[in-house]
């Protein structure tokens, strides 16, 4: 988690150089970006089942090891071409381990106290990821952009090298892969993320927008009726049938939709309007993230005595106050001021829906399916983030182009029309949170909540707060192994 989220943060701050290097067309840019996030958004279903069928840590393995051979070719691409297919082979690996590392952390800690810690410190992973991103890969971006690519080699190598000896495989479970559902899915989510990002460059009523979105809707409804035939799906339905978890998708849509577009906008801004350099940019973001870096342990904590709901119901609060503290941002606006506390509410509130939402999405999930669900959570975030900004970036130009009247403009006439349209994107962003939260009251149930004046979960969560960490090509200890009955063979026994 914190290779793929140091990955995305450090390449957006990069996008500059990476124009200026290769000599990248303005309507070219965006495939910097889009080349990855096709593939990546497009192939996570696959993934997540991938995990469940073949073996988790076998899955993410193959996928770190594509991810960093990939960013070793972003480094040393000699042009756009072979930059773009590099980030898309970026995005394959990305997709066969996201969904895997997640499934591994729910599959090995069983519900209760220790899988909530353990989610915590893969969310801090996340904000770890993205702080580290922002510095580093600002004050690399000084240097080249093809040293911020560079930084995923350590830390994949460090993965490939220590997976195998540290993380036990789980249990695969003998099923067909739907490959029907594989192509219909993966092609319909690929054209959705196409039509989105030219929405963002191009506008909704341009052919090269409305044309694969058309074709999106054509193969995600033909995928939806697959699955509900099929015998073996790939993405079985059965996992929107419980509420909480219903409401956890729809929230987590939302949220992340306000998310990505408050870190576009705001990182345009300082740049754009304020004059920060890419490695001030990064900075400013600095407290807010490593703050969220080690908040997720203490949300953790709380979901014994709150539960998922309430947490969900603070963090989207959180973020409505910050994005509207945001929404009043100026030309000549005070970071200290003006900026870093409405930022630390909006990171904050990020902090606290991001683990009680993954806690409900996997809440109940029987052992074959933890990887699927996985995977719809992480294609969910990706699906949100892509809508949000391909939405809200061509709102803002609208807004912008109307101040200036069509006419070009420079100086503090631009930096006004500019502002303009970055208000309205933020107030947006906080309607977007208020949204969240009256999605999430009535639909996501007190997952996680302990009733008052019980002590620790019994049953295997107890256990696992004692209980020893296995050793290297180990599975967990024998005490904590328990067979699962989920409608499929399974090899060996499954680590709870």
């Amino acid at each position: 988690m914190l290779l793929v989220s140091m990955t995305l943060s450090s390449m957006n701050v990069a996008l500059p150089s990476v124009q200026r290097d290769l000599r990248l067309a303005e309507e070219s840019l965006q495939w910097v970006v889009t080349s990855y996030s096709l593939p990546f958004g497009g192939l996570l279903l696959l993934g997540g089942r991938a995990g469940d069928l073949l073996g988790r840590r076998r899955v993410l393995l193959a996928g770190v090891a594509v991810f960093t051979a990939a960013s070793l070719a972003t480094a040393l691409a000699a042009g756009p071409a072979a930059l773009f297919a590099a980030r898309a082979v970026q995005g394959v690996g990305a997709a066969l381990a996201a969904p895997s590392a997640l499934a591994l952390i729910t599959d090995r800690y069983a519900e209760g106290s220790m899988r909530s810690r353990a989610l915590g410190v893969y969310a801090g992973a996340a904000s770890a990821g993205a702080a580290v991103g922002l510095v580093a890969g600002g004050a690399l971006t000084e240097l080249s952009w093809r040293a911020t690519a560079l930084l995923n080699l350590p830390l994949g190598l460090l993965v490939c090298l220590l997976a195998p000896r540290l993380v036990a495989e789980t249990a695969r479970h003998r099923s067909r892969l739907d490959l029907t559902g594989a192509v219909t899915g993966t092609l319909g989510l690929g054209a959705l993320a196409f039509a989105l990002s030219e929405a963002a460059r191009g506008g909704w009523t341009a052919a090269s927008t409305w044309v694969p979105a058309a074709g999106a809707v054509v193969l995600l409804t033909g995928f939806v009726i697959r699955e509900r035939l099929a015998r073996a799906p790939l993405l079985p339905l059965r996992l929107f049938g419980d509420r909480s978890r219903a409401g956890a998708y729809a929230t987590t849509l939302l949220v992340t939709a306000y998310q990505g577009v408050s870190f576009l906008f705001m990182a345009q801004y300082v740049q754009r309007v304020l004059g920060y350099s890419p490695l001030q940019a990064g900075l400013i973001y600095l407290p807010a993230t490593l703050a969220n870096t080690f908040l997720p342990l203490v949300w953790a904590r709380l979901m014994g005595r709150l539960g998922g709901r309430a947490l969900v119901a603070l963090g989207t609060t959180s973020s409505a106050i910050g994005l509207a503290g945001l929404a009043h941002v100026g030309t000549s606006t005070e970071y200290l001021t003006g900026l870093l506390p409405f930022m630390v509410f909006t990171a904050a509130g990020a902090g606290l829906t991001f683990l009680p939402l993954t806690l409900v999405a996997v809440h109940g999930v029987e052992s074959r399916d933890v990887g699927i669900s996985s995977g719809v959570l992480n294609t969910l975030q990706s699906i949100g983030a892509a809508l949000g900004i391909a939405a809200l970036v061509s709102v803002a130009a609208a807004v912008t182009t109307g101040e200036l009247g069509g006419a070009p403009a420079a100086g503090d006439e631009l930096a006004d029309a500019l502002v303009a349209g970055y208000r309205t994107a933020f107030w947006i962003c906080c309607g977007l949170a208020v949204l969240a939260l009256l999605v999430a009251l009535p639909t996501i149930g007190p997952v996680g909540r302990r009733p008052r004046g019980a002590g620790a979960p019994a049953g295997p969560s107890a256990a696992d707060d004692t209980a020893p960490a296995p050793g290297p090509g180990t599975g967990p200890p024998a005490g904590a192994r328990r067979e699962r009955a989920s409608g499929g063979e399974q090899e060996g026994p499954h680590p709870s």
